[in-house]
């Protein structure tokens, strides 16, 4: 779920993605079928909320993310280098 936006090439619009409602449904669904709940090393959570966090801003800014730029470095050297 959380990779969906990786599947297809190009800029990605964050405001568009719905994925951070699907993943607070999710949770609560597992939430309720668990008698017990199992809390995730610090690390985890740690990452989780950087990550939301980040999502969250480019969601509010209206930004355009392209991932296959973001991992492959070569191209996004190119890219860089292109803009100067």
């Amino acid at each position: 779920m959380a990779f969906q936006p990786r599947r297809r090439s190009g800029v990605c619009d964050v405001a568009s993605i719905d994925i951070p409602q699907r993943v607070a449904e999710k949770a609560m669904q597992i939430a309720r079928s668990r008698q017990r709940a199992e809390m995730p090393p610090p690390k985890i959570l740690f990452l989780h909320r950087k990550f939301g966090g980040l999502y969250l801003l480019l969601a509010r800014i209206g930004a355009g993310v392209d991932l296959d730029a973001l991992i492959d470095p070569d191209r996004l050297q190119a890219q860089l280098a292109a803009r100067r």
